[in-house]
């Protein structure tokens, strides 16, 4: 991959970095405004691209929930897929799936229960299937700092969302 970063410590003596961003909370309206006809077309080549082995039921209920894209914007349509997954309940109390099956589709439509993994997969996937330039995000949840100042990230607090592309915006989390 050639957009991948990375930062390798080294043994010695420990190194303080400062990072400067600049994070926009763009309004739903403002969103709603925004068309993928002002997306790069390199967003939209590397983002936008599904394997031919996804099912094609999961493609037909992409569309089905995201809706006419002449009468919905990109926004509400990633609200829309949004909103449809939160139908199913979230658990982390789970079997490994069935080997050899899409892990999308056998979410969406056999297990229909998950964490946020499956969410996040199913909302890439979905977005993907309707033309939105959608990524999916792995980190951790940021936890409170202790009496200290020090914060302790454990393995418990690993997270995944889903993130769509506007342009003007940037990558917004669904």
């Amino acid at each position: 991959v050639d957009d991948l970063v990375g930062v390798r410590g080294r043994d010695g003596p420990s190194t303080r970095y400062t990072a400067e961003t600049q994070v926009t909370l763009p309004t739903p309206a403002q969103l709603r405004a925004a068309r993928t006809e002002a997306i790069p077309p390199e967003i939209m080549a590397r983002y936008t691209g599904l394997p031919e082995s996804v099912p094609d039921r999961v493609r037909q209920l992409a569309a089905e929930v995201a809706g006419d894209p002449s009468t919905r914007s990109p926004y509400d349509q990633a609200r829309a897929i949004e909103q449809f997954l939160r139908q199913y309940p979230y658990s982390l109390d789970l079997l490994p799936p069935p080997e050899d099956v899409d892990i999308v589709d056998y979410f969406l439509f056999d297990l229909q229960t998950g964490f946020c993994d499956y969410y996040a997969s199913a909302m890439v996937v979905m977005a993907r299937a309707v033309g939105l330039p959608a990524r999916l995000g792995v980190g951790f949840l940021q936890q409170p700092a202790g009496p200290d100042g020090a914060q302790i990230i454990r393995q418990l607090d690993a997270h995944s969302w889903a993130e769509i592309y506007f342009a003007g915006y940037g990558w917004v989390e669904f």
